[in-house]
């Protein structure tokens, strides 16, 4: 992957949450621990791109990935605010997601029902990336109020079935809010 890399070990988790951050609006923003907890796990693959001066090496796009069993959850896609609009995040998406796919393993997400223009915003910008909307609504904690967000799981680079849905999607919900031990002991994909 020319130009992406993975990050784990190269920067800091915590340079990683300030992306995250400024890319998700508050009601989605997990708390520092699950999100340390998650990007630490030794299940977790963190790619992206980053910059170097004055001796520090900062990253400036990051995409988590949780991979299980036939399926990699991405939960994470934050470009820096500075390099928005520059053709960073679209190649660092398809990039992970052909790795992926080259692998046989089809990566699941989630999106806001369209309900605002930040969400049908971001809906389209998933659409224009060639991933597929699954008419499987569901919810997921509001991690600021409590309250649930009404959400579409996402998949690249196919739909899923109602059966792949019922395997997966427990799981990536469970995942979504913070539970790492959805995945037990073992690593199922030797990636």
């Amino acid at each position: 992957m020319e130009d992406i890399e993975k990050l784990k070990g190269k920067v800091a988790v915590k340079d990683i949450y300030v992306l995250y951050q400024e890319a998700f609006p508050p009601s989605e923003l997990q708390p520092w621990d699950n999100f340390q907890a998650m990007a630490e796990d030794g299940r977790t693959e963190i790619f992206g791109m980053t910059v170097s001066g004055n001796g520090e090496v900062k990253p400036i796009a990051a995409l988590i990935a949780i991979p299980f069993e036939q399926y990699a959850y991405v939960p994470y896609l934050a470009v820096a605010k500075e390099y928005r609009n520059r053709k960073i995040g679209t190649p660092l998406f398809k990039q992970v997601m052909d790795w992926y796919w080259e692998k046989g393993i089809v990566t699941i997400g989630e999106v806001e029902l369209p309900e605002t223009e930040m969400a049908a915003r971001r809906l389209r910008a998933y659409e224009r990336l060639g991933v597929n909307v699954n008419e499987f609504p569901y919810t997921m904690p509001d991690f600021q109020t409590g309250d649930v967000i009404q959400m579409y799981p996402i998949s690249y680079p196919r739909k899923l079935t109602e059966e792949e849905w019922q395997q997966c999607g427990g799981k990536m919900r469970r995942l979504c809010a913070g539970d790492m031990s959805v995945l037990g002991e073992t690593y199922a994909n030797a990636i």
